[in-house]
């Protein structure tokens, strides 16, 4: 692996903050940058409270706290903080012509020997990027909370050097986290594509009258989200069964919800504005609490579930 260790992290929405933090934990210098000094006030908040809840947790001692946030600087000036760093993170606004503009930017202003990792999580960025950055830039894709979450999807473009992406592996995993590479880019990688899969099947059954949204959270919780824990998916079919796997896939009892783009339940929510945490209603109320309260209560569980069965996680096989 190599020594690079001044990291800038453009964007400071949701995402950056995090892997700021992750970096920085990490012992790398890391300089969070973007255009909006709101945002970065915002982003420094975001990191003091996440320093504050490990600390509350015993996960970080408050000193431990303290350097961590020592080693994150904020710029609002992007080509000053990119001139002066050996990788750069692009966790900006998913917007194609915002993408490009940025990845310009990077051209004339970084080392030609940074490295650029993005953030997309849908894009083909290597078709919005110069020829000339097409060779050290591939997707690294976080999930959020990434302080917390260990996946990290790498997708390799037409260009990238297989150097780059060991490296890259291995200095995700020195990180903690658990990374997978993906040999050519397709919209959405893995889990992306697999949560769409899954919310066409459950908004069929929501939007049908089979269930209602809270049980069908029950059985998830209860039952998939356990078992993928420790077998993912393609192992749980050799417990199931090849041979009986097979057979319940030609089962014609069996159909797949129909591709609907405007699941009625969904969109029925988001037309009365009823769009989630953020707006105190969403599938659940939250109107009893603020959406920086709910989600530290969720990230107190995942927390929690990386304390205990973490190992699970990041293992590339437990059984």
């Amino acid at each position: 692996m190599t020594t690079h260790d001044t990291v800038t992290v453009a964007g400071a929405g949701t995402m950056g903050p995090g892997i700021a933090q992750t970096f920085a934990a990490r012992d790398y210098r890391v300089t969070l940058a973007d255009i909006s000094d709101d945002a970065l006030t915002t982003a420094r908040q975001t990191i003091e409270a996440n320093l504050a809840q490990e600390t509350r947790l015993g996960l970080i001692s408050e000193d431990n706290a303290a350097r961590i946030l020592g080693r994150i600087g904020f710029t609002s000036d992007i080509p000053k903080a990119i001139a002066a760093c050996d990788i750069i993170v692009e966790a900006i606004s998913e917007k194609p012509a915002v993408k490009t503009g940025f990845f310009e930017t990077v051209a004339a202003h970084a080392p030609v020997d940074a490295v650029v990792w993005s953030n997309t999580s849908s894009l083909d960025v290597f078709a919005l990027c110069p020829v000339a950055l097409r060779g050290r830039l591939m997707i690294v894709h976080w999930f959020a909370p990434p302080q917390i979450l260990p996946l990290v999807e790498v997708v390799r473009g037409e260009m990238t050097p297989e150097a780059l992406i060991d490296d890259t592996v291995a200095r995700l995993r020195q990180m903690g986290k658990a990374p997978v590479v993906l040999q050519k880019f397709i919209p959405g990688f893995i889990i992306n594509r697999l949560l769409r899969a899954l919310g066409r099947e459950a908004f069929h059954l929501i939007d049908n009258g089979y269930t209602t949204a809270q049980d069908l959270d029950v059985a998830a919780r209860a039952s998939l989200a356990m078992r993928m824990m420790v077998l993912g998916i393609v192992q749980r079919y050799d417990f199931t069964g090849l041979d009986l796997s097979v057979a319940n896939l030609k089962n014609p009892d069996f159909f797949d919800a129909p591709v609907d783009l405007s699941p009625r339940t969904l969109s029925d929510l988001a037309d009365q504005g009823k769009t989630g945490v953020r707006a105190g209603q969403g599938f659940y109320d939250y109107s009893h609490t603020t959406p920086a309260e709910a989600a530290a209560a969720r990230d107190d569980l995942l927390w929690k579930i990386m304390a205990q069965f973490g190992d699970l996680a990041t293992a590339e096989r437990n059984v």
